[in-house]
């Protein structure tokens, strides 16, 4: 049924109110909310699916039993008391993981891409707690610009110099091993056995063999410690341990501990 009110028009169905754009300021668990762009409703929410009792599509309906959270569109940051739930609503009581909360944060196409120079991976969200991120954004079909540097072949990234060693390399272990366990036991789609992106190698040049993390021991195979690293730090005790492990497990275990 639709019924016009002072020049606008409301659809209603059952006990939901369609309500129009400019009335979706604020929160809400009781009304219906446009996605206005958004890929996925907040969770305990419901996308419209064209039947009779969410008959619009591309808007999220609350629950009938009110279970629904008090939710509204993300806009670059969330009032007290909500947090960002995904990358796309504000939903109250919702605890914000840091990655999503961080200043310097992009979204991924595929789960399985690496992350630019000093990001890291998080589900769909590339992040980076560094002041001295890049600039980074997705590549496509078209060629970086002339001050960009094309990094995983993914991205064009720019403003990179103030980066560090440690800073690059230790964000991109932790970025393998996030994707790694996103995926449950998938590589990355690109450079799967290499930890060092394009971008590393020109500003550090090539790892030494210190500091090389491409040996792999089939799961299931014996496994020693690499003769390459010296235990004694955390980094090479973690590696050391994660190479007797053996695998991509060993690999995760050994990674974390840079």
């Amino acid at each position: 049924m639709i019924k016009k009110i002072g020049g606008l028009a409301f659809i209603v169905v059952g006990a939901f109110t369609i309500m129009p754009a400019a009335a979706q300021s604020g929160p809400t668990n009781s009304r219906v909310m446009p996605m206005e762009g958004a890929t996925v409703c907040p969770t305990g929410w419901m996308e419209g699916n064209g039947t009779s009792g969410r008959p619009a599509l591309k808007h999220c309906y609350p629950q009938s039993n009110g279970q629904s959270p008090m939710a509204y569109r993300y806009r670059g940051s969330c009032m007290e008391g909500y947090g960002v739930n995904g990358t796309e609503w504000c939903v109250r009581g919702f605890v914000t993981v840091p990655e999503y909360a961080a200043a310097n944060k992009i979204n991924k196409r595929d789960i399985r891409d690496r992350c630019p120079a000093g990001y890291h991976s998080y589900k769909m969200v590339c992040s980076s707690e560094y002041a001295e991120a890049p600039a980074a954004r997705w590549k496509g079909a078209s060629a970086c610009n002339a001050s960009e540097l094309v990094e995983w072949g993914v991205w064009c990234v720019s403003n990179y110099q103030r980066l560090s060693a440690i800073q690059v390399s230790s964000a991109a272990k932790r970025d393998w091993n996030n994707i790694y366990t996103a995926t449950q036991g998938k590589a990355p789609t690109q450079s799967p056995d290499d930890d060092y992106s394009e971008l590393y190698k020109q500003l550090f040049g090539a790892p030494g063999a210190s500091q090389s993390i491409n040996e792999r021991v089939a799961p299931g195979s014996a496994a020693t410690a690499p003769s390459s690293v010296a235990i004694g730090t955390p980094c090479a005790t973690g590696r050391a341990v994660g190479g007797l492990l053996g695998g991509k497990l060993g690999k995760a275990i050994g990674g974390s501990a840079c």
